[in-house]
């Protein structure tokens, strides 16, 4: 065992120009060369697989902790798909209780793992500000989903609750004109 190894453990360095690099280094500081791994799908392919694989009750525990590799590549690859598991639920969803929470509890945990990212992201983007900037674009994207999501179930409850005040007003009307 090298000396190197036994001092620092893995050491990771620049393949460009050999300066050792932290362990959250998406780029170089010395010459500014990205660090970019080949398996960046590989990661996500291997997500994706077992998700399918495991029942619904058990994928909220698996999503949460499956731990994301650091390389820029594969946190904007993962986050890319994460993002298009958030579910718009229409006013017509919101009548079906059991589907909209359903939805409503599932994009709540895509998020959690979305913000889980983004501060995975800010460390080992720490230098890197425009990738950075493109992954909080990604993770608000969702957020705004969320909160579209909330304003639509908050208009259907007011849109129901309306209706049935004309139907008790008109039931009014009806008892008093007879």
């Amino acid at each position: 065992m090298s000396q190197e190894k036994e001092k620092y453990g893995e050491v990771k360095k620049c393949p460009g120009c050999g300066v050792i690099v932290g362990s959250f280094a998406v780029a170089c500081p010395g010459c500014g060369t990205e660090f970019r791994e080949i398996p960046v799908s590989q990661t996500v392919e291997k997500f994706y697989s077992r998700l399918s694989d495991i029942s619904e009750q058990k994928s909220e525990e698996y999503i949460i902790n499956f731990v994301v590799p650091n390389t820029k590549e594969e946190i904007l690859d993962f986050l890319t798909m994460a993002s298009s598991q958030i579910e718009p639920i229409s006013h017509a969803e919101y009548l079906e209780t059991a589907k909209s929470s359903k939805i409503t509890r599932r994009n709540a945990v895509w998020v959690r793992k979305m913000e889980q990212i983004q501060l995975r992201a800010s460390i080992s983007m720490k230098d890197d500000r425009a990738g950075f900037q493109v992954v909080s674009s990604i993770v608000d994207g969702a957020k705004r989903i969320g909160e579209d999501n909330k304003r639509k179930s908050k208009e259907t409850k007011l849109g129901c609750l309306a209706v049935f005040a004309v139907i008790v007003l008109l039931l009014l009307i009806m008892v008093a004109n007879s």
